[in-house]
């Protein structure tokens, strides 16, 4: 069996746990007030911000560089984060992701991702998961 470390001062400056899910128009459609019921005693500062995923289309097969640019599509984000600002949840129609800028070890992120993502069944239901990942951020080696 692999030996699991505790970071004291861990080499990552953020950690991910992300699900996607198909469309729920209802997180859209209105604020979601009973996940925040669920959530606000860990996660109390709300926040909420507008997405905009821009397009830029190259035609490569003309001998000029056709470009094109457009704004593509729009998306809310309802943002829930920890007093002490190292927790955060974000959640959009079709997704949901839990980060940490203070990860120590995994057995501590996946009971807080359990969590939430128990609040998010409760509140909204979702079906299935169309995708489930982790992804980090490592600290940048200074070279002098």
């Amino acid at each position: 069996m692999q030996k699991k470390y505790k970071y004291r001062k861990s080499p990552l400056v953020e950690v991910t746990f992300q699900v996607n899910f198909p469309t729920i128009l209802a997180i859209d459609a209105q604020d979601p007030v009973d996940f925040q019921k669920i959530v606000m005693r860990k996660y109390p500062n709300y926040d909420s911000q507008t997405e905009i995923r821009n397009e830029v289309t190259v035609n490569v097969a003309n001998t000029k560089s056709d470009a094109s640019f457009e704004s593509k599509t729009k998306r809310k984000l309802h943002l829930f984060v920890s007093e002490d600002q190292k927790w955060k949840i974000t959640l959009a129609k079709d997704m949901l992701a839990f980060s940490t800028t203070d990860y120590k070890y995994w057995e501590d992120m996946e009971e807080k991702a359990a969590d939430v993502i128990k609040a998010l069944n409760d509140a909204f239901s979702p079906l299935y998961y169309t995708r489930v990942g982790l992804r980090y951020s490592k600290e940048e080696k200074k070279h002098h």
